[in-house]
């Protein structure tokens, strides 16, 4: 029984590296298009069926990821070729 909870624990380290990378190249996308003010009041949040959801904390915020939508949305299919659907919902 230990190795099976092992085994669990493993697969969960793995997983939770891999989503650290994601979201740590997403962010690098975020800085080189966006200000530093507006990469502030991004939160990401990976969903199901391999979705990201951008939650923006301001209308600023919301103004300045519009204006560069297009050009990231392009690095990020580009990083992450399995992202099916881009999302934005302000908070």
């Amino acid at each position: 029984m230990a190795e099976h909870i092992k085994t669990i624990v493993d697969e969960y380290i793995k997983k939770s590296k891999e989503k650290t990378k994601q979201y740590k190249n997403i962010k690098k996308i975020l800085a080189t298009n966006l200000n530093k003010n507006t990469t502030k009041q991004i939160r990401i949040e990976f969903k199901k069926n391999n979705k990201i959801v951008f939650f923006l904390r301001s209308s600023s915020a919301v103004y300045g990821f519009r204006l560069q939508e297009k050009e990231i949305g392009k690095k990020i299919k580009k990083e992450f070729p399995n992202i099916k659907e881009i999302k934005i919902e302000v908070e």
